[in-house]
């Protein structure tokens, strides 16, 4: 696997040299280990690749100078500047053991060439900074390194450990400039993942080359033939490093961060063993290895006489190509090129040739690209399907109510909103709904207006929490999977039926579109009410931004925040509504309203934990929000010392074994060999062989599939690819819990118990949970955790007196603008932040993970051209506008006058003609096919590949004929869009 690490320390870096990479991990008599020069842009100053690294030529490059003229490389030479980066790539340990302790000089070749291939991939991921006059700050991407390769066989405490140090020095060649620029390797550490995955595909090829056969371990894998026993046994370092980070973390009351785990990691390191030679060290490690071990080893050696294994289980290009595209396409609407291979290669370890999947991925006609960001057909069609048929809806239906007044007791935003979509001939229509704005008002007078009106209000939600929600304020809601998903929901629909969907931020694009579908086929009316300022869905694309900015929605906003009391707190959410979160933070700070500590003590958490305690003290409701569940456990652990002490929680606590999702995807779930033994499976549906509800327990993986262990101790083989919808992945984790806790539930348990739902817990006995409202969680129900503080997107329907938001530096990964306004939005009185440095906060709560659309990769006549709805050689004679002309968005309440006025682009002339082009030629011309109703099994990208080609292929059949037909009887058309 690969990792990585800054050096900013020059005195480290010269000693760093002298004393660990120019030897091995041990001090050796009269030995040096040789490093050589790497990197593309190595040859620019004078050193050839392969050559012998030099410690002048080192040294030099650490100081920021040219290794032959001593010049100053790059313009910046901070004092605290980052020196080096030093990645390291390192084997599974039975490869280090056969390599180093067994002598197969054959492996340490492979490792190599392996880790080589797989650096070369992350070279292309190097970048430089652009900064012009303060209008450009960004990376470019420059693809070239230059850097030093040592190659090490053992670990500081003399165990086999095969691995790699690619020390990548602070400079990059930027051509479009043509100088030196201090090298930005934050793109190089987001695809670690994917230089892991090259490195064990490409290592495991060769093993296999070499007459080695190997076995799955999750998505590692191991030499067959080298026991488990003694792969723990030369792990001592790993045990060392397990032991150091335990005791830290019991110190500090908490989990550590993975900065704080490396440094533990550097503290804890045995010293040097000094005057031991490669000889000796061997011998010291065949020692350890028992005469019947030491013969075994013996003969997997031997077997492998260079005579190639084939894995038993053989996965192909298209398969794992495939595979890859289910993944990653089940989250997101467009990835970049090398997630689809890491995943791929995953699947494929060892038996796929990485160029031969890159040119699967580039002649797949079922794919868009645009430069290395991909996307499906499918999934832009779904997306063009919903911007048509919201603008086929405008003023396509009679209004609920030509005249309207809204009551006088309604604020003027909530009266307009109210207005806007009682009113409006819109088929879709709805309005934007900011957090804590009074939306809940609007659609219970919304819901009163349309019964009064003769029309049936249908409420969903995309949650049950979210459902649920509604249902409290009076509302008759169901969840948006049942509405679509259960018969007897659906018979209820009709023309008179309008449907209400709250949260519609938060659904993804599939779910949107059978929505939709469900609505052209029951001919009713939709309206949306949402936020996409939010979190937006787990399941891929952002549907109702896409509806916003592209296509003729008209909706109106509810802008007036009412939630939060304060005037002063009121501002701030307004700004963070605003993505103006930078004057958000700003605010919190001249309020002193956020607190800034350390948490190398927990100082931190104890503050945050005692501002929710002094809160609940006066009768107030409050919430601990965090960015990252590790974070929230650290807290929770400071909350529940306090209570217990105070006797609110009970001493008498009982360990319980709870399931912590793993949230893979359909994709994971059907691939065998990522299981591994003690994993659980919790099936949330019924199947031939397992209950709602039962938590089965991985016992191994078999020949394509499981064995797993039922609740009754039975233990059977399951094949997962049957039934991936109806299981979660996860692991099991011991959870303390007393008489007096608070526990947040985190799955449904059929209507009784909703995702979400924090409950207090009144007493434990045999096992059984009992509430204090009366209730006693099911038997078997094991998914839950303690209630004192959640994550942002558990918090997202909920709203409290008091919102505590803590957020150290070892969550700022998880910070972003999205998860910041939601979560100081849930409070009505106060948001106080805990924080260990405000300043880098603030740069974070400046981040969007908003997610690309597929029809946000290029303009729309090359859409329309692969969609086959114009011919793409008429389409080359067409002046181009900028993609950002193609469907821009008709804001709320805009004047269908200034719609027709407005000036159209080339571009969007062409869109309209092709829409009128399709209404002429009648309805069968819509791809119903593509939109199928929603059933228990998703279709994936690539298993629905060949049903919306096929439907594409007719589709254009029948355009042809019909525009063949409309020449023969009206020849001044002849010239018309299909020709």
């Amino acid at each position: 696997m690969f990792s990585g690490i800054p050096q900013k320390n020059r005195v480290a870096a010269e000693s760093y040299f002298d004393e660990h990479l120019s030897h091995n991990d041990y001090y050796t008599q009269g030995e040096k280990q040789a490093g050589h020069w790497i990197g593309t842009a190595a040859e620019k100053l004078g050193l050839q690749q392969g050559e012998v690294v030099t410690r002048e030529a080192f040294l030099r490059l650490c100081d920021n100078q040219h290794p032959d003229t001593s010049e100053q490389l790059t313009p910046q030479q901070f004092r605290a500047r980052r020196i080096y980066f030093d990645f390291v790539c390192s084997p599974p340990k039975s490869v280090s053991i056969l390599a180093v302790t067994m002598g197969d000089r054959r492996i340490i070749e492979a490792h190599k060439e392996a880790s080589g291939i797989a650096l070369r991939e992350l070279e292309q991921f190097a970048a430089a900074r652009i900064r012009k006059g303060g209008i450009e700050d960004r990376d470019r991407v420059t693809g070239n390194l230059v850097g030093a390769a040592f190659v090490h066989t053992t670990s500081r405490a003399l165990d086999p450990q095969l691995h790699t140090h690619f020390v990548l020095f602070n400079a990059t060649w930027d051509s479009k400039e043509n100088r030196w620029k201090a090298l930005q390797t934050g793109d190089m550490f987001g695809a670690l993942n994917y230089g892991t995955a090259v490195y064990r595909n490409e290592l495991a090829r060769r093993l296999h080359q070499l007459g080695y056969s190997t076995r799955r371990t999750g998505t590692a894998f191991e030499i067959e033939g080298v026991e488990p026993e003694l792969l723990e046994r030369f792990s001592k370092r790993s045990q060392q490093r397990d032991m150091a980070v335990k005791a830290r973390e019991q110190k500090l009351g908490r989990k550590l961060t993975k900065h704080e785990v490396s440094h533990v990691v550097h503290q804890s390191r045995p010293k040097k063993l000094k005057g031991a030679s490669d000889e000796q060290v061997r011998r010291q490690q065949l020692g350890e290895i028992g005469f019947f071990e030491r013969r075994t080893l013996r003969k997997v050696v031997e077997r492998a006489n260079g005579l190639p294994v084939v894995p038993a289980e053989t996965v192909t290009d298209a398969d794992a190509v495939r595979h890859g595209l289910d993944h990653v396409f089940e989250r997101r609407s467009v990835a970049p090129q090398h997630r689809i291979l890491e995943t791929a290669l995953v699947k494929g370890c060892g038996q796929l040739d990485l160029e031969q999947l890159k040119e699967r991925l580039a002649n797949d006609d079922s794919l868009v690209r645009v430069g290395s960001e991909f996307s499906t057909r499918d999934i832009l069609r779904r997306e063009l399907y919903l911007i048509r048929s919201v603008n086929a809806g405008i003023e396509g239906v009679a209004p609920v109510a030509r005249r309207y007044e809204p009551p006088a007791r309604l604020g003027p935003d909530q009266r307009k909103a109210l207005a806007h979509v009682i009113t409006s001939p819109d088929r879709f229509t709805g309005f934007r709904g900011l957090a804590g704005s009074g939306k809940s008002t609007v659609l219970v007078e919304l819901g009163r207006v349309l019964h009064r009106e003769g029309f049936e209000p249908v409420f969903c939600a995309p949650t049950a929490s979210a459902a649920d929600t509604l249902r409290k304020d009076g509302l008759d809601a169901v969840t948006l999977q049942r509405l679509y998903g259960d018969l007897s929901t659906r018979a209820r629909l009709s023309p008179r039926s309008v449907i209400v969907l709250d949260e519609a931020g938060a659904v993804g694009l599939d779910d949107m579109v059978c929505l939709f579908e469900l609505a052209r086929l029951r001919d009713c009316r939709v309206i949306l009410s949402g936020d996409t300022g939010q979190h937006s869905s787990v399941t891929r694309g952002d549907a109702l931004r896409i509806l916003e900015q592209y296509s003729g929605y008209r909706f109106s906003e509810l802008t007036t925040i009412r939630r939060q009391k304060p005037e002063a707190f009121r501002q701030i959410v307004e700004l963070a509504a605003a993505k103006q979160t930078d004057k958000a933070f700003a605010k919190l700070l001249k309020l002193g309203a956020v607190t800034e500590t350390l948490t190398d003590d927990g100082q931190l958490y104890q503050r945050a934990a005692d501002a929710y305690l002094s809160a609940t003290k006066q009768s107030k409701s409050a919430l601990l929000v965090s960015p990252t569940w590790s974070e929230i456990e650290a807290v929770t652990e400071k909350v529940r010392e306090t209570l217990k002490a105070e006797g609110v929680v009970s001493q008498d606590e009982h360990t319980l074994c709870v399931f912590d999702s793993l949230s893979w995807t359909t994709a994971q779930k059907k691939n065998a060999s990522q299981y591994e033994p003690d994993q659980r499976l919790r099936f949330v549906r019924q199947t031939k062989h397992f209950d709602r509800g039962d938590t089965v327990e991985v016992v191994a993986v078999v020949e394509n599939g499981l064995r797993v262990c039922r609740p009754d101790g039975i233990e059977i083989d399951f094949i997962p690819s049957s039934a991936a919808a109806s299981f979660d992945v996860g692991v099991a984790r011991e959870l303390h819990v007393a008489a007096g806790d608070w526990l947040l539930l985190r799955a449904n348990y059929g209507k009784e118990f909703v995702n979400g739902e924090r409950v207090q817990v009144r007493e434990i006995q045999h096992g059984r949970v009992a509430l204090v409202d009366g209730r006693q969680l099911p038997a078997g129900f094991n998914t839950f955790t303690h209630g004192y503080a959640v994550t942002s997107h558990s918090s997202q329907s909920k709203t409290v007196d008091d919102v505590l938001l803590v957020a150290s530096s070892r969550s700022f990964a998880a910070v972003n603008r999205e998860q910041f306004y939601v979560s100081i939005s849930r409070g009505r009185e106060r948001c106080h932040v805990f924080t260990d440095d405000a300043d880098l906060l603030a740069g974070r709560v400046t981040d969007s993970h908003e997610r690309k659309a597929a029809i946000e990769l290029q303009a729309l006549r090359d859409d329309l051209a692969k969609l086959g709805f114009v011919r793409k050689e008429r389409l080359e004679e067409k002046s181009v506008s900028p993609a950002k002309e193609d469907f821009r968005a008709v804001r709320s309440m805009r004047d269908r006058h200034v719609m027709r006025t407005t000036r159209l682009s080339p571009i969007q002339r062409l869109a309209q003609v092709a829409e009128q082009v399709r209404r002429w030629m009648g309805k069968d011309l819509e791809p119903k096919e593509v939109v199928a109703e929603k059933v228990s099994e998703k279709v994936t990208p690539s298993e629905s590949v060949k049903q919306t080609e096929k439907v594409r292929r007719s589709l254009r059949e029948k355009l042809r004929q019909r525009i063949e037909q409309h020449r023969q009887q009206s020849p001044r058309h002849s010239r018309g869009i299909g020709h």
